[in-house]
């Protein structure tokens, strides 16, 4: 049966290739760009914040020391210290151990 003759993934992507393809870019204020599909990327000149920011204060954590838990079967780990956002540090986490990340700064 001819209909159910795979190909390869490189022969699918040829065939994909192969159709034309008329990319129509135009200029529209951005009170109209709703529903519409970026022509090529935006890239800042900066980085807002110049680091790495969660929205959230949270727990840094070794994950495998989570498995399994639940609200009925929790799992226990030793504080061993806080970091507060955009802070550099030192500290490392080991298996049962979780660290405060603080938004405060």
């Amino acid at each position: 049966m001819e209909f159910l003759k795979s190909i390869t993934s490189k022969e699918a992507l040829k065939i994909i290739e192969s159709f034309p393809i008329v990319a129509k870019t135009e200029t529209v204020d951005i009170e109209n760009a709703l529903c519409r599909i970026l022509a090529e990327d935006i890239i800042s000149m900066e980085d807002i914040p110049p680091f790495s920011r969660s929205l959230v204060d949270g727990f840094v954590l070794i994950t495998k020391d989570t498995y399994g838990a639940k609200e009925t079967n929790p799992s226990f780990l030793y504080t061993k210290g806080e970091i507060k956002v955009g802070e550099e540090t030192k500290i490392t986490i080991e298996d049962g151990h979780t660290v405060y990340i603080s938004m405060e700064q």
